[in-house]
C-alpha cells in the first residue's frame, strides 16, 4: 500500500495512515480471520480519536485488500457516518455466505465500492468474493482469472511441482496473482490518469459478453477506482484490462454502422483495426460469432484495445461473409464512432470512405470526415 499512499499524496492534500497488522494477518488463516475483528475495533477507535481532535468521519476513506476488507468493514460498522470504504478483492474463505455483519457489506459506510479479481469458487483455489457485496461492485475480466496470471490447469500443474520442491514463494505467486491484481488495478487507476478504466453497468457477465450492455452512454458507464465516487454509481460494473503492469487500462470504441437500403440480407463478421496516435491495434473482431445484416438496419459493436482512440486516424474494416452462395457484399451507408474521455464525456464522430461497398474479405479504411466545403 506504500505506492498507493505515495500516489494519493502526489495528487491530493490528504492525510494518509497505514495500518500494519502483518503479524496478525499471517498463518494460520483461521486465527487471522479472528484477529480481523479485533483490528477492526482498533481502527474504529482510531477513527474516534481523530474525531476528538477535529476530524470528520464524513471525510474518512478506508481502503483495504483481502482480509483487510473485513477489518475495515468491522471498523465501518462501528463508525456511524463513515464516508467510504474501498474493498480490494475481499477474502472469501470463512466470510462469503455468512451474515452481512460478519463480512464487508454495503451498510459499513455511506459508500462501499469493491473491486473483484479472484472470485473463483474456493474449490478451484479462488481467494476473493464471488458475489457483489458493496454499493458498487467492479468485475474486471469477470472478477476472476486475471490476464497474465495463467489458468487453473496450468497453476495446478505448477502447484504439484512446487509442493515437491517446497517452493513457497512460487506457490504464493501462482495462486496470489489474480487476488493481488485488485490492489494493482486500484493503484493503476491512480497512475494511469489518461485512461478512465471505463466500466459498463450490466446484469451479469453473460450480458457483458453478449455486448448488449457495452454501450458508451453516460447513463450506464462508470469509472473504476479512486474517482468512482464522482459519478453516482450503483450496482455491478464489468470491464476488461490488459496484462501489462505498466498500462492495465483498456480503451473502448463503439462502432455504429448504418446499412444501405440496398443491402441484401446476409450473415457475417467484421474485423477492425484501429490506427490512432501512431499506434495500431491488433485485429479486433466485431462479434464473437458474427451478426445478421439486413437492409437499412444499424449494427453496433464495442471494440476493446490498449490503443487510445482519442486521436483516431483511421478505422480499417474487413468484411467476412458467412455461408456459401448468395450475396456476399456489405453496403455501409454511414459509419459513426463513440469515444469517452477521462471525465466520462462521450463524443460521437462520423467516419467516411470512398467505398460504396465492401466485398468478402476486402478491407476498407474509414477516416474522420472532412469538414463541409473541403
Amino acid at each position: 500500500m506504500n505506492s498507493v499512499k505515495n500516489l494519493v499524496l502526489e495528487q491530493w492534500d490528504y492525510n494518509v495512515i497505514l495500518v500494519d497488522w502483518e503479524l496478525g494477518a499471517s498463518m494460520p488463516y483461521l486465527q487471522a480471520t479472528a484477529n480481523s475483528q479485533l483490528v477492526g475495533r482498533q481502527v474504529a477507535l482510531l477513527a474516534a480519536a481523530l474525531q476528538d481532535i477535529g476530524a470528520s468521519v464524513a471525510d474518512l476513506h478506508l481502503v483495504a485488500h483481502s482480509l483487510g476488507c473485513h477489518v475495515v468493514g468491522y471498523a465501518g460498522a462501528r463508525t456511524p457516518g463513515l464516508a467510504r470504504i474501498t474493498g480490494l478483492d475481499p477474502a472469501q474463505p470463512y466470510f462469503e455466505g455468512t451474515q452481512p455483519e460478519v463480512h464487508l457489506d454495503a451498510t459499513d459506510a455511506e459508500l462501499v465500492d469493491v473491486i473483484h479479481t479472484d472470485g473463483r469458487n474456493i474449490i478451484f483455489i479462488g481467494i476473493g468474493f464471488t458475489q457483489a457485496c458493496g454499493d458498487v461492485d467492479f468485475f474486471p475480466n469477470n472478477g476472476k482469472n486475471q490476464p497474465g496470471c495463467g489458468d487453473f490447469e496450468e497453476n495446478m500443474a505448477g502447484l504439484i511441482y512446487d509442493l515437491e520442491t517446497l517452493d513457497i514463494k512460487d506457490i504464493k505467486r501462482l495462486f496470489g496473482c489474480s487476488h493481488d491484481r485488485a490492489h494493482e488495478l486500484f493503484e493503476a487507476t491512480l497512475r494511469e490518469q489518461n485512461c478512465p478504466f471505463v466500466s459498463f453497468s450490466c446484469r451479469d457477465h453473460a450480458e457483458y459478453e453478449s455486448g448488449e450492455c457495452q454501450r458508451l452512454d453516460t447513463a450506464t458507464i462508470g469509472r473504476m477506482g479512486m474517482d468512482s465516487v464522482r459519478f453516482n454509481l450503483s450496482g455491478s460494473y464489468y470491464l476488461e484490462t490488459t496484462n501489462d503492469e505498466g498500462a492495465f487500462c483498456m480503451h473502448y470504441l463503439e462502432v455504429l454502422i448504418q446499412l444501405g437500403d440496398d443491402q441484401e440480407e446476409i450473415h457475417g463478421n467484421i474485423v477492425f483495426v484501429i490506427e490512432s496516435s501512431g499506434a495500431t491495434s491488433d485485429l479486433l473482431p466485431g462479434w464473437s460469432s458474427g451478426t445478421a445484416v439486413t437492409p437499412g438496419a444499424e449494427v453496433r459493436t464495442t471494440l476493446h484495445s490498449p490503443v487510445d482512440p482519442s486521436d483516431l486516424a483511421s478505422l480499417h474494416l474487413t468484411w467476412h461473409a458467412q455461408g456459401s452462395g448468395g450475396p456476399r457484399v456489405l453496403r455501409p451507408a454511414r459509419l459513426r464512432v463513440r469515444r469517452v474521455d477521462a471525465e466520462l464525456r462521450v463524443t460521437t464522430d462520423e467516419l467516411c470512405s470512398d467505398a460504396a461497398e465492401v466485398g468478402d474479405k476486402e478491407t476498407v479504411a474509414f477516416r474522420p470526415c472532412a469538414p463541409a466545403g473541403h
